[in-house]
């Protein structure tokens, strides 16, 4: 193995360890490092997903502190703060600065390294639609003439016709994931087009329509929307079918036809229960955290958890990394990533340190089997079960686990 290799490889695992940890800057360091070599060989299409997830988290976090600032800004000059005005304006402009070197990190990498690589129709289909998102978050914030510049770039780069022409021809040669993606990203890339032309039009100059606008007329009602969501959706977390952020109330169309109960959102990814006790969930899936392996990183359209279709599920409950479930009959089930054995499975296995080695638990599997369950609660790095009696409330903790008696003593 070549020095490059084994680098690209040491990076690469270092950035899965930086996603792991939420450190998405230091991830987003790992795999500049990863694309800089791509002279050598073309990004395969995790380290392409690595990417992507890296910068945006990176640049979501800096969009919605700069929403927050720009909101309060307003408050304040409505109530005539000056003094306010201009300290929260020099601090907007701190967030705005920050925005302005990640976009141009990317777009940099992607000009002078990738596009240029992109072999294939869909290599270069990702990364148009990344240069134009990335000249998009510009125009968010820029003025005057550096707004009417981001404007154009990201039409220029959504309006990529020849790469559009070029993966619809290779659809059919492509295999069964490939292909999947592949027309996740033209549906993206699509809608990205319509948002944005329809946003300029030659009254408007060199001033941008926030695409948030086009809705502000309609605000659904609880009347209009049985099942809806909002919000952030880089992960499919919305269950809408794509992965834009929505400021207001999106019909869940795949739920239409069931009735929901009760839904639960996560950082990263959502679950309804219905009425008959089917669970569907929907979002991010790398550590089997919808149920079932994860044959793509994110899902953005709803799934029913087929292993629980037998059941009748009442409640559960969703944390970054793991779900918790609980039945009719007061069964718990667990599933996801496993760190500190909060999915409650013990690993036989130990690494040279004497510290256990678990698994990802990417079907859901009995938890707690030996309590009768009311209710379920998912915590960072542990997880809570209430007995129907409501005698025992037992938390699994990373290194710890602690029970309350009927006699309301505390048992470690």
């Amino acid at each position: 193995m070549s020095p490059t290799e084994s680098s690209r490889e040491e990076n690469v695992y270092m950035a899965k360890l930086a996603e792991q940890a939420e450190r998405y800057e230091e991830m987003v360091e790992f795999m500049e490092k990863v694309a800089k070599t791509v002279d050598v060989e073309e990004l395969t299409v995790e380290e392409r997903n690595l990417l992507s997830v890296a910068y945006k988290n990176v640049i979501g976090a800096r969009r919605a502190s700069w929403r927050i600032i720009s909101s309060i800004e307003q408050k304040e000059e409505s109530r005539g703060n000056e003094d306010h005005v201009t300290i929260i304006k020099e601090y907007r402009g701190k967030i705005e600065s920050e925005l302005s070197k990640i976009c141009d990190g990317i777009l940099s990498l992607l000009e002078s390294h990738l596009i240029p690589s992109a072999s294939s129709a869909e290599s270069k289909v990702f990364y148009l639609k990344m240069k134009g998102d990335y000249h998009r978050y510009l125009a968010e914030f820029k003025t005057a003439g550096e707004r009417k510049e981001a404007a154009e770039s990201t039409l220029l780069a959504y309006k990529s016709a020849q790469a559009f022409d070029e993966a619809i021809s290779e659809l059919d040669t492509l295999g069964e994931e490939s292909y999947k993606d592949s027309t996740l990203i033209m549906q993206l890339l699509r809608d990205n087009l319509t948002l944005w032309t329809s946003d300029i039009t030659d009254e408007a100059g060199d001033e941008i329509k926030e695409a948030s606008k086009r809705e502000s007329d309609y605000q659904p009602s609880t009347i209009d929307v049985q099942n809806g969501s909002w919000g952030s959706g880089e992960d499919g977390q919305l269950g809408i079918g794509n992965d834009e952020e929505k400021e207001w109330v999106c019909v869940v169309k795949d739920l239409e036809r069931y009735r929901v109960r009760s839904v639960v959102a996560g950082s990263r990814n959502s679950l309804a229960i219905c009425d008959d006790g089917k669970l569907f969930t929907w979002g991010w899936n790398q550590r089997g955290t919808l149920g079932h392996p994860p044959e793509t990183k994110t899902e953005n359209v709803p799934s029913q958890v087929e292993v629980l279709a037998n059941v009748n599920i009442v409640q559960a409950a969703i944390d970054g990394w793991h779900c918790l479930a609980v039945d009719d009959q007061g069964r718990a089930y667990a599933w996801g990533g496993n760190e500190c054995g909060r999915c409650d499975e013990e690993s036989e296995r130990k690494d040279g340190t004497g510290r256990p080695l678990r698994r990802d638990i990417v079907i859901p599997q009995r938890c707690a089997s030996k309590l009768v369950v009311r209710q379920v609660a998912a915590g960072g790095t542990h997880s809570v079960v209430l007995t129907r009696k409501g005698h025992v409330d037992i938390a699994a903790g990373g290194w710890h686990s602690t029970a309350l008696t009927d006699d309301g003593e505390v048992g470690l």
